[in-house]
C-alpha cells in the first residue's frame, strides 16, 4: 500500500513531533505528552489531555496493513469508546483507493464503514427512533438494530475528528440486507449526524498482511488471581476480553467485570437450580469448540400461567452462541444473523427467500430474567424484560428479541439430547422429550409414499405378468339357481345324480368338466332382488378321488328413504375362489336358499339367481382393494405422524390460539 506524505509539526504541548499522514485527519494524539493536538491552516492547537488507553486485547496496533474482503488497509489511530458495556476499540484506517473508514470487532465478526453523505433532514429524529424501526436513508433501507449512548475513553494516533476525553454522545446503529451496516452519529446534538455506511464482514476475510514493529501492548486478565470481593473465593473468567458480568459460584453474588477487575453489585436470591450443562463445561458442538460460560432461568406469565425456560451461553471462537432448554425438554441452538436480513410481514417473517410462520408472539407478555449463573457479555440483571417472538419453518427457528434500545435477530435449530449428551460427555441419560420442540423436524411423509407407489408398482408388474403368462380364462358353466324358502334343511352332499337333483331343498350341478392342469375356479353369483339375501352353499366334487371343497357365499341388498333421502346397503353380488385345483374331472355342486326381509322393508319378488364358473380367474385381481390399502398403508401412516407432529408444535403457540386454530 502506498504511503501517504506525511505533514509534520511541534507538539505545542512538549515540543516532540507530531505527525499527520492521512489528509483527512484532524487530530493526533502526542505519543509524549497525551495531549490531543489539532490542525488548522496556519499551526498546531491543543485539544485536550488524553487519559492512558484502557487496557484491553486489541485486535489491531497503528502501522497494522491488511486486507478487508479484497481491499487493502493501514491502521493509523485507533479510538476507545464506552457504550455502556466496557471499552470498545475501533480503527482509524487508510484504504486503498484514498478514502477512509472505521474497522471494529465484536461477536466475532468485523464492521467496516466509511463516511457516506445523505440527504439534509432525512436523518430519523434519534428519540423515535426505537429498536426495529425501518427507514429509508441514502438511498436504502434499514433496520434501527441499536439506540445507545456513547462516552470517548481514549485515544491513539492519528484521528478524522477532534477527541475529547469524557465527551458523550448519542448514536444508531442500522443494519440492512446482505450484511449491510452503518452508524449513525448524533454526537451532542450540536451538529447534523455524521453517517457511516459499510457492512459486516465475516472474520476469516479480514486479514492482516503486515504487522507494525515494536512493542504491541495486550491486557491479558490473570484470572487464577481474580477473588470474589464478596467472600474471597477464586473467581474464573472464560472470555476475559468479553465479560461484562460474572456471579460467584461460592456466595452467589453478582459481580461487575471491567477492566480485568471484579466489583461487587448484589447478592442475587439462592435458587436450588442445577444447570443441565455445568458452567465451565467445555465440547465441540456442530463442528465449533465450544465453553458454557452462562445459564439464565427465564420466564413469561400468560393468561396466569406460568412458562419457564433456560438459556444457555456458549462461546465460540467465531463469537457467542445461545442454547435454549424447554420445559418439555427440547434442545435448540441458535447463532445470531443481523436483523437486517429479516424482513417481517404481520405473522410472518422472511430470512431470504425462507418463510417463517409467527409461533409465540411476546405482544402477550415480556420475557423475564429471573436467574444467573456465569459468565456474560453484557450487563444481566435479574428482572431484566424484553419482547420475545418466535417463528418457526421446520427444521429452523428464528428468534427476534427487543427492547426500547436494541433488537437482535437469531437461527436456531432442534438439538437432540443424545448429541448434546456426546457433545459435553454428560454422564447419565438424556431426558427423553415431549410433545414437539419448536423447530424440531417433522417425519417426511415423501419417502413412506414413495415406498407406498413403488410397492403398488411392483404388485401391477406382478398382476401384469401372472395375466400374460397364465392360461387364459375359460367359463365352465352359467345357469340359473332355484331357491329354497329360509331356514330349509340341509343334508350331506349327496352324490350327484345322473339327471339332475331332487328333495326338499333345490341342487344343482354343473356338468362334469375336465382340468387339464392345476388352476383356480371363482364362483360368482348375483341376483336382481332387493330387501333380501340369498344364500349359496357351494361344492367342488372331485368325482376321481372323492374329494369335497365346501365354501358359502351370501349376497344382500337392502334400500328405503329416510328422512327424505334414499339410501342403499350391501350388494346383490358375490364370489368365492377355489385356488390350487389340481387336474382332474370334477363337477359343482349348488345349493340356494332366500331370506326375504321381514321387516318394515319387504321384498319387492322373488328373486332370479344365476351363478358363473371361470377357470383360471385371477386370484390376484380379487386382492386389489386388499393390496392396495396394504400397500398405501406407509404413506397414510408417514401423513398421519407427520400432521400429529405438526399439531404438538402449534399447540403451544399462543398466536395460533389467538387467531382460533390458525397461524396464517
Amino acid at each position: 500500500m502506498t504511503q501517504p506524505p506525511v505533514r509534520t509539526g511541534a507538539c505545542p504541548s512538549c515540543g516532540a513531533p507530531v505527525s499527520f499522514a492521512l489528509a483527512s485527519s484532524v487530530v493526533a494524539v502526542c505519543g509524549y505528552c497525551r495531549f490531543a493536538v489539532a490542525r488548522t491552516d496556519r499551526d498546531l492547537r491543543l485539544v485536550g489531555k488524553v487519559a492512558d488507553l484502557v487496557p484491553t486485547t486489541p485486535e489491531a496496533a497503528i502501522g497494522d496493513e491488511g486486507n478487508v474482503a479484497g481491499h487493502r488497509f493501514r491502521v493509523f489511530g485507533r479510538l476507545q469508546i464506552d457504550h455502556g458495556r466496557g471499552p470498545w476499540d475501533e480503527w482509524y484506517v487508510a484504504l486503498e483507493n484514498g478514502g477512509w473508514g472505521w474497522l471494529a470487532r465484536a461477536q466475532g465478526r468485523w464492521y467496516a464503514t466509511s463516511p457516506a453523505p445523505y440527504a439534509p433532514g432525512s436523518a430519523p429524529d434519534y428519540a423515535r427512533a426505537v429498536a426495529g424501526t425501518r427507514l429509508e436513508l441514502a438511498g436504502q433501507t434499514w433496520v434501527v438494530a441499536e439506540r445507545g449512548r456513547s462516552r470517548v475513553l481514549s485515544a491513539e494516533g492519528e484521528l478524522p475528528l477532534p477527541v475529547r476525553v469524557g465527551e458523550e454522545g448519542r448514536y444508531l446503529d442500522l443494519s440492512g440486507p446482505a450484511g449491510a451496516f452503518a452508524t449513525l452519529d448524533y454526537g451532542d446534538g450540536s451538529e447534523p449526524p455524521r453517517l457511516y455506511v459499510g457492512r459486516v464482514v465475516p472474520a476469516e476475510q479480514v486479514r492482516f498482511t503486515m504487522r507494525a514493529a515494536g512493542p504491541r501492548p495486550a491486557h491479558v486478565v490473570e484470572t487464577a488471581r481474580l477473588r470474589c470481593p464478596s467472600c474471597g473465593a477464586p473467581v474464573e473468567l472464560f472470555v476475559p476480553d468479553r465479560a461484562e458480568r460474572r456471579t460467584c459460584g461460592h456466595c452467589n453474588a453478582l459481580l461487575d467485570v471491567e477492566h480485568g477487575e471484579l466489583r461487587y453489585l448484589k447478592h442475587l436470591e439462592p435458587r436450588p437450580v442445577r444447570p443441565t450443562i455445568p458452567i465451565g463445561a467445555r465440547g465441540t458442538l456442530r463442528g465449533e469448540a465450544v465453553v458454557c460460560t452462562g445459564f439464565m432461568l427465564r420466564s413469561v406469565v400468560e393468561d396466569g400461567e406460568w412458562f419457564q425456560w433456560t438459556e444457555y451461553l456458549l462461546w465460540t471462537p467465531a463469537g457467542y452462541r445461545w442454547l435454549t432448554e424447554d420445559a418439555r425438554g427440547h434442545f435448540h441452538l441458535y447463532r445470531p444473523i443481523e436483523i437486517g436480513d429479516v424482513v417481517v410481514d404481520g405473522h410472518q417473517a422472511f430470512v431470504g427467500d425462507r418463510r417463517f410462520r409467527l409461533h409465540t408472539s411476546g405482544d402477550v407478555a415480556p420475557a423475564h430474567v429471573d436467574h444467573v449463573q456465569g459468565e456474560f457479555y453484557w450487563r444481566v440483571e435479574v428482572g431484566d424484560t424484553s419482547r420475545l417472538d418466535d417463528y418457526v419453518a421446520p427444521p429452523e427457528a428464528l428468534g427476534i428479541e427487543r427492547t426500547q434500545d436494541e433488537i437482535h435477530a437469531a437461527l436456531g435449530t432442534w438439538v437432540d439430547p443424545h448429541e448434546l449428551w456426546r457433545a459435553f460427555g454428560l454422564s447419565g441419560p438424556p431426558p427423553r422429550p415431549s410433545g414437539t420442540g419448536l423447530a424440531q423436524p417433522a417425519p417426511s411423509a415423501r419417502w413412506p409414499w414413495i415406498v407406498s407407489l413403488v410397492g403398488l408398482l411392483l404388485f401391477a408388474v406382478v398382476e401384469l405378468g401372472y395375466r400374460v403368462f397364465s392360461p387364459a380364462q375359460r367359463t365352465i358353466w352359467i345357469g340359473r339357481l332355484p331357491l329354497a324358502p329360509a331356514g330349509a334343511g340341509r343334508g350331506p352332499i349327496p352324490a350327484p345324480p345322473a339327471t339332475g337333483g331332487s328333495g326338499v331343498v333345490p341342487v344343482v350341478y354343473t356338468p362334469p368338466f375336465d382340468l387339464v392342469r392345476s388352476t383356480t375356479l371363482r364362483v360368482h353369483v348375483a341376483h336382481d332382488g332387493t330387501n333380501d339375501a340369498v344364500l349359496v352353499a357351494v361344492a367342488l366334487v372331485d368325482q376321481h378321488g372323492g374329494g369335497v371343497r365346501e365354501a358359502g357365499l351370501v349376497a344382500e341388498r337392502y334400500s328405503g328413504r329416510e328422512g327424505g333421502e334414499s339410501w342403499v346397503e350391501g350388494t346383490a353380488e358375490a364370489d368365492v375362489l377355489f385356488d390350487r385345483v389340481r387336474a382332474g374331472r370334477y363337477v359343482m355342486r349348488f345349493e340356494t336358499s332366500w331370506e326375504p326381509f321381514v321387516g318394515a322393508l319387504r321384498a319387492s319378488h322373488v328373486p332370479s339367481v344365476h351363478a358363473r364358473v371361470v377357470e383360471g380367474a385371477d386370484p390376484l385381481g380379487a386382492c386389489w382393494p386388499w393390496m392396495a390399502g396394504l400397500m398405501l398403508l406407509p404413506g397414510i401412516v408417514g401423513t398421519w405422524r407427520r400432521m400429529s407432529r405438526e399439531r404438538g408444535r402449534w399447540a403451544t403457540s399462543n398466536v395460533r390460539h389467538a387467531l382460533g386454530g390458525s397461524a396464517e
